[in-house]
This record gives structure tokens, sequence and C-alpha cells, in this order.
């Protein structure tokens, strides 16, 4: 887990307090990024609006400007890109 924190958390449907805001936003914008998924199929994955999909991919992308988040960031949109097709996994055709 990249920001210590079950992917429950980040997927509920709650706020669940300033713990989950930067982690749920990453995941929001790597979502959207790495999988290239309109904000607004993003919006409907994890329960909120495409607008705020979309801010949250704003401050992601702002954050970025930090060395050290950018290169998290890098490290964990190369890990998505990296894994093989749900279909491989469950024993099917890619």
């Amino acid at each position: 887990m990249a920001f210590d924190l079950p992917p429950t958390e980040i997927a509920a449907s709650t706020r669940h307090g300033r713990a989950t805001a930067l982690p749920r936003k990453v995941a929001v914008y790597l979502t959207h990024v790495a999988f290239q998924l309109p904000l607004d199929r993003v919006g409907l994955s994890f329960r909120r609006s495409r607008s705020l999909v979309g801010r949250a991919c704003k401050i992601v992308e702002d954050l970025r400007d930090d060395p050290q988040f950018d290169t998290k960031l890098a490290d964990l949109e190369d890990c998505i890109r990296r894994a093989p097709p749900a279909a491989v996994l469950k024993g099917g055709a890619a």
C-alpha cells in the first residue's frame, strides 16, 4: 500500500476524514491517467461526481511540482501500466 491505507478506505463512499483525502485523490488521478478513463467513468468507479474527479486530478497535477511526490507518482503509474490485464489474471484471453 503506497499510502498505508487499505483499499476499502479509499473506495468508501463516505469521506473518512483527512487521512484518506490525498490517497483517494491519487487513486482517482491514477485511474484517470494510467487507464485513460474519462472523468465521468472514474467518478462512477469511486462514487464521486465528474467535477470532484476533475478537481482531484488538478490537485494531484499541481502536487507533481514536488520532485519527491512526482517520483512516487511516476512509480505508481508505471506499476499500474505494467500490471497484467484482468483477463490474464483470471486465466482468460488478454
